[in-house]
């Protein structure tokens, strides 16, 4: 049967128990959990009753699929941000996950950072400026590009202002780990940043997920960004190619394979098409993945979410593993994602299992396609993601997070 997936934002409401029909499609057709429908008819049962299933829960990724297979819209993706956030209120959380939220420091984003060369670390410092920008906007880079600068040293972004730190990341994984007090703070922090220091009255992304936390998400944990502007700048780089401002000189040949963003199917379904519209563009024919647009499958690095398993190491390989191989499928001469996250996680997969091809950002194909030289750091970034990311890890203890204040430290 054809699934049918339905354009939702989150909306910060508890889990529709009572119109919750038991038909069991949204665990069905879950594409981290592969359960039959007996299974998900008898998980849901169990679930809206108030009970738990261990299996589901634990392996939830929280990319809201189920959220946008729910023929009567009951939420069942906040279910378990819901039963996360009570298990944290309870218990606190592991000691190993504080590693990788990008407010406590020292964490694995610093870890990269601390090991940047010394035109990347320049860059940050000019993107960490208070001064309010002239004009008012800025594009925003996020926790994952701000590790990843390089991505941005491209005609692509000549007379763009960057503005960003890791201090003033949007809460992504706070939110997707059902952190909620937390992604208050930082809704504050959002607010106080943009609005008061910066000023600004345009922000673009290059990520999705910043797009849809910023747009969807901050403002019903009290962020207050009306009267900003916030946009994709994808569709930027989109326009200027289809208007020869950027002038393809090297244009690619051969097929690629594209992650998508989980926040894709949370923001808008137009959103999936712009990369391919690029990518297109720029010379290359997508195979689609197996699980791709709406049935994408998460990059691995979601599978350290749940609260049970509070980025466990032997969760998180074998999630980036099992996202590459569905990305390689197709065998296509590319794989692209326009997650510079995505690409972190790949960069591991690679490490890992020695895979080929490389991965790319999609922000890397079109430089190849301008005629520019790559930085090509994925071997670096795989090796520190998992010599920073996964080694100093610290234990299971369970610990409660300090307070975020308005102002970073």
């Amino acid at each position: 049967m054809m699934v049918k997936y339905h354009y939702r934002p989150y909306e910060r409401k508890p889990f529709d128990a009572e119109n919750c029909t038991r038909c069991g499609l949204c665990l069905e057709n879950c594409p981290q959990l592969h359960l039959n429908k007996t299974e998900a008819k008898k998980a849901i049962e169990t679930l809206a009753a108030g009970g738990s299933v261990p299996k589901v829960e634990n392996a939830c990724v929280s990319c809201f699929t189920c959220n946008t297979v729910c023929p009567n819209d009951c939420r069942p993706t906040n279910l378990f941000l819901d039963k996360w956030h009570d298990a944290y209120e309870k218990e606190g959380l592991a000691e190993r996950a504080q590693w990788f939220l990008p407010l406590t420091v020292p964490n694995f984003r610093t870890y990269f950072l601390d090991r940047m060369p010394a035109d990347e670390k320049a860059a940050i410092t000019q993107w960490a400026s208070l001064d309010p920008v002239p004009g008012g906007e800025i594009l925003y880079p996020g926790c994952n590009v701000i590790v990843q600068p390089y991505l941005t040293f491209s005609k692509m972004f000549d007379g763009v202002t960057f503005r960003g730190t890791l201090q003033h990341c949007c809460g992504e994984m706070y939110f997707r780990m059902g952190l909620y007090e937390q992604v208050e703070q930082i809704a504050q922090r959002v607010t106080h940043y943009f609005r008061d220091q910066l000023q600004v009255q345009k922000i673009w992304t290059i990520c999705v997920g910043d797009l849809d936390v910023l747009t969807n998400t901050l403002p019903q944990f009290g962020a207050d960004l009306s009267g900003i502007k916030i946009e994709n700048y994808q569709n930027v780089i989109l326009q200027k190619l289809e208007s020869g401002e950027l002038e393809i000189t090297h244009p690619l040949s051969g097929t690629v394979t594209l992650q998508d963003s989980c926040h894709g199917r949370t923001f808008n379904p137009e959103i999936f098409e712009i990369p391919r519209k690029i990518l297109h563009l720029i010379g290359l024919e997508v195979l689609e993945a197996p699980h791709s647009k709406e049935a994408q499958i998460c990059c691995g690095i979601a599978c350290g979410f749940s609260h049970e398993s509070a980025y466990s190491k032997m969760n998180l390989i074998k999630g980036v593993r099992r996202a590459y191989a569905n990305v390689k499928k197709p065998g296509a001469k590319y794989i692209s994602t326009d997650c510079s996250g995505c690409l972190q996680s790949f960069s591991f997969a690679q490490k890992l299992s020695l895979s080929r091809p490389p991965a790319y950002h999609i922000l890397e194909l079109v430089q190849l396609a301008l005629g520019e030289t790559l930085r090509q750091r994925n071997n670096a970034i795989g090796s520190q993601f998992f010599s920073g990311g996964l080694r100093y890890q610290k234990g299971s203890r369970l610990a409660k997070l300090p307070p975020i204040p308005l102002i970073p430290p």
